[in-house]
């Protein structure tokens, strides 16, 4: 099992640990499962890409303020699984984009793709489209640019790239 814990940390006057809460319990432990968090105001994302049911998808999970245990998980699911399934989203911005690399079809062995995209106040995940690469995407960074847009940061198989796009 892959339990995701959380815990709020307040530095007022000095550091405190909150408690330790388990957000939820996800499947199996997979060697390269990668987990991101997403920061908007005050409410967090834990984004962790991971099989659940009989498929694959991404567990979105939101917190404000103290971690529950047991949060609801909102899931984007991906056509096929990947492992591992690079994420990554923006800490500092006033829209929450969200950059992933997933199977751009169902069929095994199906070429990868860089998704960008959005996640409302509940954590839903909606897509702006697919960013071009030049090889098979491998790893993937983000920031909010403080406008409109953001930085992203990739690799794929012929290299490494850093472009700033701007999002509507």
């Amino acid at each position: 099992m892959s339990p995701v814990h959380a815990r709020t940390l307040t530095a007022s006057p000095k550091l405190a640990l909150g408690k330790d809460a388990v957000l939820f319990i996800a499947g199996t432990a997979e060697p390269a499962t990668r987990v991101a968090l997403g920061v908007r105001g005050p409410t967090a994302f834990v984004l962790l890409p991971v099989a659940h049911e009989i498929t694959f998808g991404l567990a979105i999970v939101r917190f404000d303020g103290e971690a529950p245990t047991d949060a609801p998980v909102v899931w984007s699911d991906y056509p096929n699984g990947l492992d591992p399934a690079p994420v990554a989203a923006t800490t500092a911005s006033p829209t929450l984009f969200l950059a992933r690399i997933r199977p751009s079809a169902p069929k095994f062995g199906s070429p990868h793709v860089l998704e960008l995209g959005t996640l409302d106040a509940s954590g839903a995940f909606a897509s702006l489209g697919f960013v071009p690469t030049t090889g098979d995407p491998r790893d993937v960074a983000i920031e909010g640019d403080g406008a409109n847009g953001v930085v992203l940061a990739y690799t794929d198989s012929t290299g490494a790239y850093a472009e700033r796009l701007a999002c509507p």
